[in-house]
This record gives structure tokens, sequence and C-alpha cells, in this order.
């Protein structure tokens, strides 16, 4: 609900027809004449209300201005100039109107509320606070200042407070609408299934509130459910269709691995909001991970061309690239994302695969160097790092590359397996058979690949007594 609602009589048809039909004439008018010929004061009146109302804020700014330059006294003209000020967040202006408004008519408890309201606009709480405090002192049982409270409470963070505050309300009440800032507070407070039964019973009483839908939906998002957080979002579009709803669709189905999904969702998104650069991020990545490299490049370019500095488009280029046989523009587009984020392993550990693929072993070794340096605990990196270590027999190094491994990820059978190599090749052989009982043992399945892997140890007509140990873990 917004601060600033406001709710005048039902306008009869007849006068809104009178008043569409003066409103319709006026724009129609070139300035000079509109100058000229001025509402009365009563139909002004009439049409700025019925512009609140309606909300039509943009006519109601003119036609408010006019009120107020007819009426520089009335604390009530300038309120409803402050509301549609507030209305098309022009938030100075509209604490400024109903500030007049308030200096006009002090004692006026709806006035005051508003201006209360208006100072929470501009984030000066402590006044909001001390005016809506003034006025439920005088009147404990206004529900609209404990309303503008509780709004105030959610604002600033109490949402425990906030919390009970509405659902006095409610009980009180029985306001429908005080339902929906339950949920929200409830929300705020993680107890994200009390929030959605509140909501569900939002749902059950205003079912074709999109708000209500969509809140909903993002719950279950934020629970993982993305089964239900879809079906609340699709039921959210049938109501209106938004953007924001179709993105999280687009978000909720490629997290559920449904790739075309996605990519439909985040198109529809795409079609209500262009220049959604991540929305275009978004379907560049999807259109690599579903194999169509061309268009995520095509997509790519679009975000780099709205923002020459996305690294991420440049590393998502490469991987495209790479993907289609060209390492070379795979590399450039590596560079390039590097150039703008130097920090970042991903793109270094992609830079390294695509050197080690075009044989450029030294320089893959320094990139997988850079990997472990930024990120420490990455043990596919050390294992990548020692392997190729191990090929260009830099065997201390590699050593040292799978002791980093064994440290972080001791349960790692590869590890274990793959020192084992470093000390057959140094023809270090019963520590080679220590290290592969312990592979053995993590993950039996590397018995398969002992014979072929191991010639130093297997071809060696001096080692049995070492093989003997390894006798009850192998099945040759």
């Amino acid at each position: 609900m917004s601060y600033f609602d406001y709710h005048d009589e039902y306008f009869e048809d007849e006068r809104q027809d009178d008043i569409e039909e003066m409103i319709r004439y006026y724009r129609s008018l070139d300035k000079s004449r509109k100058n000229a010929e001025l509402p009365s004061m009563d139909m002004l009146e009439d049409i700025v209300d019925y512009c609140i109302e309606k909300q039509n804020y943009k006519e109601g700014f003119e036609f408010s201005g006019m009120l107020t330059s007819l009426m520089p006294y009335s604390g009530e003209a300038w309120l409803k100039r402050g509301i549609i000020l507030a209305n098309l967040k022009n938030y100075d202006e509209a604490l400024d109107s109903v500030h007049k408004a308030h200096s006009l008519n002090p004692t006026d408890t709806e006035t005051t509320i508003y201006l209360a309201q208006a100072y929470s606009y501009k984030k000066r709480y402590k006044e909001a606070f001390e005016l809506i405090n003034a006025v439920i002192q005088s009147e404990p049982e206004n529900t609209d200042a404990l309303h503008a409270k509780a709004l105030l409470l959610k604002e600033t963070g109490h949402y425990k407070k906030a919390l009970r505050m509405f659902n006095y309300l409610y009980r009180i009440t029985d306001d429908k609408h005080f339902l929906q800032n339950i949920a929200y507070c409830y929300f705020k407070l993680k107890r994200f299934r009390r929030s959605i039964e509140v909501y569900d019973k939002a749902i059950s009483l205003n079912p074709y509130d999109r708000d209500l839908w969509y809140s909903k939906g993002i719950i279950h998002y934020i629970l993982k459910q993305y089964y239900k957080a879809i079906s609340a979002f699709e039921t959210a579009l049938l109501i209106k269709e938004n953007f924001i709803t179709w993105y999280y669709i687009g978000i909720s189905y490629s997290l559920l691995g449904r790739i075309k999904d996605s990519i439909d969702a985040f198109r529809k998104a795409l079609k209500l909001k262009p220049k959604d650069m991540q929305t275009t991020y978004n379907l560049a990545s999807l259109y690599g991970d579903f194999g169509s490299y061309r268009k995520a490049i095509r997509f790519f370019n679009i975000v780099l061309k709205s923002d020459a500095k996305d690294y991420r488009s440049y590393f998502g280029k490469g991987i495209c690239y790479y993907s289609l046989n060209n390492p070379e523009k795979a590399l450039t587009n590596f560079d390039s994302a590097l150039k703008i984020s130097d920090n970042t392993a991903e793109i270094w550990y992609a830079k390294a695969d695509v050197l080690y693929y075009l044989d450029r072993t030294d320089e893959a070794i320094d990139c997988y160097k850079k990997v472990t340096e930024i990120q420490p605990k990455n043990v596919d990196c050390w294992y990548d790092y020692g392997m190729t270590l191990f090929e260009l027999e830099r065997l201390d190094q590699a050593k040292a590359a799978f002791t980093k491994l064994i440290e972080y990820d001791p349960e790692n059978a590869e590890g274990y397996y793959s020192m084992a190599k470093v000390f057959a090749r140094q023809k270090i052989v019963e520590t080679s058979v220590a290290y592969l009982q312990a592979a053995f043992f993590l993950d039996p399945g590397k018995q398969k690949t002992f014979v072929s892997e191991f010639p130093e140890i297997v071809e060696n007509n001096d080692i049995s007594p070492y093989l003997s140990s390894l006798e009850p873990l192998l099945e040759f």
C-alpha cells in the first residue's frame, strides 16, 4: 500500500463524464488559452480528486498547480498536490507541499499523518515517528495513524514490531489489505512457511491480486521450490504481464535444468524490457549451455555494446569460441576479460585449458598456478596443474601440487593415485605402492587402470614384495 493513497467520494457517472470532458478540452488548448480559461474552483477540485482517484497523476499535477494558485491558503489543496507529487516520486516538492498544508491546518490529523509519511520518503524517520506518535498519543484508536506507524516500522526494518501492529490492525478491522504486510514481515523475519500461509489466505480473499501471487512465488523460489514458484508466477502473469515475473520464471527453469523453457521465459522478459542487459546476458549464457554458441556470442556482443567492461561476456564468448574449435579467438576473449578482471579464477582456469590444448604447456602452467593463488582450495586445478607438471617431468613440482590436492581433499582418490605415479616415475616403488593402496581403498575402480598406467611398477621384476601388499586390493 502506498503511503499516499487517497480516497474521495465516488464520482457519479454524469459528473465523471463532465470531468473527463473538461480534461480533454483543457488538454486541447494551447498554453495562452489555458491560462485564460481556467476551470471553476469547484470543477478544479473535482478534477484533482478525480485524477487522484484514477491515479492519473500527470494530469493531476497540472490541475493541482492551478488549484493551489487559486486557493493558496487552502491546506486541503496543498495536501492533494503533495499526494500527487509523492506518487510522481517528486519527494522534495511533495514534502514542501504537505508541509505547507500542515502549516495552514496544524491540528488536522489526516494532514499530520501525511506529513509524517512525506518525511519518511525523505528518510527523515525521526521527524516521521515524532509526528505519528503525537497523533497516536492523542488518538490511540486512530487506525490510519497506527497503520502509518506500522509502515514506518516496516520501512526502518523493525519487522517484529511492525508485525505486531499489522496483526492488531487486522484483528480490529478485518481488513484483508493488512494481510500482505503481515506476510511480508514474516518473509523478512525468514519465517517463510508462515509467510506462505498468510499469502494463501490473502489470495483466497483476493485471488486476482497479481502482487500476492508474485510475492508467494518469490518465497517458493527462495525455498528452492521451483515448480511451485513457477506456478505462482504464471498465475501472476495471467492477471498482469510484467518483466520481473518472466525474469524469475526464467531463473527458476534454469535452476531446474530446463534450458529451453528458461530461454523462452527470458525472451518474453526481454520483449517487455529490451534494454535489460542482465536478461540479455542470461540469454547468452543459456544459449551457450544449450549448445547454440553463435547465438550466445551474438547476445554477449549486445551486452558488450552496452558495457564494454563486462568481463563476464568476454569470458562467455571465449567459452563459446573454444566450443566452436576456435581456440585462438577464445584466448583473445579470455585476455580481454582478464584485462578488466584479473582476479577471476574461472577465467585463468579456462585460459590454462586452452593453452594446454594448444600445447603451450609452460604458459598453461603459469595460468594454473594463478588459479591456485586466487583459489588455494581448488582441488580440480591442483590436479590439472600437477598432471601438466608431471607430463613435463617436473616431478618435484608435481609432487607439491598433489600434496596440496590431498591436503584440501583427503578423501579424493585421484590425489593419492597421481602421487603414486610421481613416485613410480622416480623409481621410489615402496612409497608409490603406499599411495596406490590409499587410492584403491578410496576408489576400487582405480584397479582397472593400474597395469597400463604404472609400467614402472608392473614391468619391474624386483618388486614382488611390493606387489604382494597390493594383491588383496587388486583384481587381475
